[in-house]
């Protein structure tokens, strides 16, 4: 009892520490090595984590969050926690992906890529690695900040390479419906999480036959639905200001060439010869596997296609219609209307 007393009392010390800018390195040095490490099993431990999850966020040195995430992610891994309760830890970094200050998005970005790189494959595949992802790949289109844009690609790189070639799968089923939505940043992020995808199937040594056979398609169709709702603005120039739909055109189609690109980088000549000359039906496939209640019927065809559920281009019909709206026409690199960040992405898949 004396012993969980002078604990407690000293966890009081530290918490009042952590609002002091000054005290804050080393009251975190001792919350690690004095009682993290002897495993204190009181309500007051998981406060103070509570509040050192808090202070990551809020921290002005770089150093105390960095030190701030390392204690969230080991008292995770370490200490007795309810699904909920580590739930709830997880989501408050999730929620915090879009923090104001671009040095708190960051430190929030190194916190849950340590929970990638750290906690238990198994774990990360059939509990959390999906929400990780989607909350991620949802940020990205919406990141201004150049160094907290790259850490969420290290994130997710890592994130796929780590949950296997189910995980993958399974997440690609999360975002392909995204095509669909009236949300033209999630066509963005949809067309940039795909780049992402290739470049892991490259690392892990995959085929990228089967990922291009679906991915290309969907790059496809995002880059059509925005040349029809914005066909002014598609590929925009350096003076474009945000759409109706809240993120420029351009941004789309930008997206779009970017993860070609990359698909290229890794697409072997003779992969291009395999590719399909007809749809591979996923939606049917999908609809057949549905519950009766929503299987698509006939009639309802004509319906799904005027809300933007048309069949999508078959994988070797897509491939060309990325290549020629990239190159089309004679002034395909000196087009007024196109951004330089398009030229650029033309001008590095010729070399």
């Amino acid at each position: 009892q004396a012993n969980k007393s002078f604990m407690d009392a000293l966890l009081s010390h530290i918490a009042s520490a952590l609002d002091q800018g000054p005290l804050q390195a080393s009251a975190l040095q001792l919350l690690r090595r004095v009682l993290l490490r002897n495993r204190v099993l009181t309500s007051s431990v998981y406060q103070c984590v509570d509040a050192v999850g808090q202070l990551m966020v809020t921290a002005y040195d770089r150093r105390v969050s960095q030190q701030c995430a390392q204690i969230y992610v080991d008292f995770m891994l370490d200490y007795p926690h309810e699904q909920r309760a580590l739930q709830k830890r997880i989501q408050h970094l999730l929620c915090n992906l879009g923090y104001g200050e671009e040095g708190g998005r960051r430190a929030v970005l190194n916190c849950v890529y340590l929970v990638v790189l750290n906690f238990p494959e198994a774990e990360l595949i059939s509990k959390w690695g999906a929400l990780i992802f989607v909350a991620a790949a949802a940020r990205l289109p919406q990141e201004s900040d150049a160094v907290a844009h790259q850490m969420l690609h290290v994130l997710l790189k890592k994130l796929l390479e780590r949950v296997g070639a189910g995980g993958r799968q399974k997440f690609l089923q999360l975002v392909f419906p995204w095509r669909t939505s009236p949300k033209r940043v999630l066509h963005t992020g949809l067309a940039e999480v795909l780049g992402l995808f290739s470049e892991v199937s490259s690392t892990v040594s995959e085929n990228p036959t089967e990922l291009m056979t679906v991915a290309l398609p969907t790059l496809a169709d995002v880059l059509l639905r925005t040349r029809e709702a914005d066909p002014e603005e598609a590929e925009g120039t350096e003076f474009a200001v945000e759409g109706l739909l809240g993120t420029p055109a351009w941004r789309a189609s930008y997206a779009v060439y970017r993860a070609f690109e990359r698909f290229l980088s890794v697409m072997p000549m003779d992969a291009i010869q395999t590719l399909p000359k007809e749809s591979q039906a996923q939606e049917v496939k999908e609809a057949e596997k549905a519950p009766p209640k929503k299987r698509r019927r006939k009639g309802q065809v004509e319906e799904e296609e005027k809300k933007g559920e048309a069949p999508l281009l078959a994988p070797r019909a897509a491939l060309e219609t990325l290549w020629r709206s990239l190159f089309s026409g004679a002034d395909a690199f000196a087009r007024p209307a196109r951004h330089s960040w398009i030229v650029a992405i033309g001008l590095r898949v010729l070399e």
